[in-house]
């Protein structure tokens, strides 16, 4: 159950990173930053890939796609990376 969870948010993550919604840091990779992009963009992006059936072996509904894409960037609000305003 937690792995298949950990998989949703991976894959949830990349959908927002690739729709441009969210963002890492160019400096410190492992840092995810919002890039102040609607998350409208990833839903979208999102529902085509599940369409297509890019998803299916991740997300059974794709309410269960979209619910992980809005706790994802729920998650990720900061827009400048900790790390970076230390220095």
């Amino acid at each position: 159950m937690k792995e298949q969870q950990n998989q949703q948010s991976d894959v949830a993550m990349n959908i927002a990173i690739d729709a441009g919604v969210l963002t890492r840091c160019k400096q410190h990779e492992e840092v995810v930053l919002n890039a102040g992009r609607d998350t409208q963009e990833a839903f979208l992006l999102g529902n085509e890939r599940f369409s297509k059936g890019e998803l299916g072996n991740v997300f059974t509904f794709r309410r269960e796609m979209t619910d992980a894409i809005k706790d994802i960037v729920a998650a990720h609000q900061a827009d400048t990376c900790p790390n970076c305003a230390k220095q």
